[in-house]
């Protein structure tokens, strides 16, 4: 049986300059991110390319750190907000192969309930995911996910 050490919000701030990529932080424990594979980072930079089109009505900020409840801290792979707004309109997380689906599921029930409208979850593979919101989840089968006025075809990454 495995256990794991808990350390406070500030030693988790302390711990930050030994990782090589920025971990998350979840009631006391820190969440090592996955390493992004080519297809995630290739997903990642055809989407804030594709954000670009909405400027200046939204800014896109890729690794963001956010505190969507007290005790977190999460990382979605990319947030847009409206201008002037601290809470994101959208936060998106490509999965990865390591990626857990429970971990993934807390990710998204929390950035609903600090007020984040749109949770995409894309698969930079198959090129299609699932759009959250509070009202529930739509598939997106054809890529073209939907956040308002924001609309963007994942598929257009393989052009």
């Amino acid at each position: 049986m495995s256990t794991t050490t808990q350390v406070t919000l500030e030693q988790y701030y302390e711990m930050l300059p030994n990782y090589e990529r920025e971990p998350e932080f979840d009631d006391g424990e820190i969440v090592e991110r996955p390493m992004p594979t080519k297809p995630h980072s290739e997903m990642l930079e055809f989407l804030i390319f594709a954000f670009r089109a909405f400027r200046p009505e939204f800014r896109s900020y890729p690794e963001w750190t956010i505190a969507p409840r007290e005790g977190s801290r999460r990382i979605p792979d990319l947030c847009l907000c409206a201008s002037r707004s601290e809470t994101p309109l959208l936060c998106v997380e490509i999965i990865s192969p390591d990626d857990k689906a429970s971990v993934l599921r807390k990710k998204i029930k929390e950035y609903l309930a600090w007020g984040v409208e749109y949770v995409w979850v894309v698969d930079p593979v198959e090129l299609d995911g699932d759009v959250h919101t509070n009202a529930g989840v739509e598939r997106v089968p054809d890529g073209v996910f939907r956040a308002g006025v924001v609309e963007v075809n994942v598929r257009g990454v393989k052009e």
